[in-house]
């Protein structure tokens, strides 16, 4: 995976190297949005991301499903959940059959504050994406899941 063919200088003007740059700090600047408005709804960029799993995910949510939707750790993904627990966002329920196995589920301060900040993402994409044709917006999403495929194999075991 890792080459030693071609110079660091080479690398650094690649196109490629250049706009999955431009894609990280892209990244961070609407994290940077997104965390300091879903802030006023009293959750974080993370925690939004675990709402928004557990409405689209088939039932009963688990934390490895949640872990596997948001290509996160279970660790990861339970040291969230253990934050909005406290904040009375989610609920855990042990599976009693399968102790290892824990099903999330939105509370109704869950549901609302999914409400209120979907609103509030919603007005971010407006804005950052006015002036995207439909056609790079499509573009866009095609790149981003070839992408997405691509480092998930290069992620998965054994590779």
């Amino acid at each position: 995976m890792i080459s030693t063919e071609e110079s660091i200088e080479v690398i650094l003007k690649d196109d490629r190297f250049v706009t999955l740059d431009l894609y990280h700090r892209t990244y961070n600047l609407l994290i940077r949005g997104e965390d300091a408005e879903f802030g006023k709804q009293g959750l974080t960029t993370q925690q939004y991301g675990i709402l928004l799993g557990l409405k689209i995910l088939e039932k009963p949510v688990t934390v490895s499903g949640l872990a596997s939707w948001s290509n996160r750790t279970p660790n990861s993904v339970t040291t969230i959940l253990r934050r909005m627990d406290e904040n009375g966002l989610i609920e855990r329920l042990r599976n009693l059959d399968d102790k290892r196995e824990t099903q999330v589920l939105l509370t109704e301060h869950g549901e609302e504050a999914f409400s209120r900040s979907t609103r509030v993402a919603w007005e971010i994409l407006k804005e950052t994406c006015s002036g995207i044709s439909n056609e790079d917006w499509e573009a866009f999403a095609r790149i981003t899941q070839k992408i997405t495929e691509n480092a998930s194999t290069m992620m998965s075991p054994g590779h």
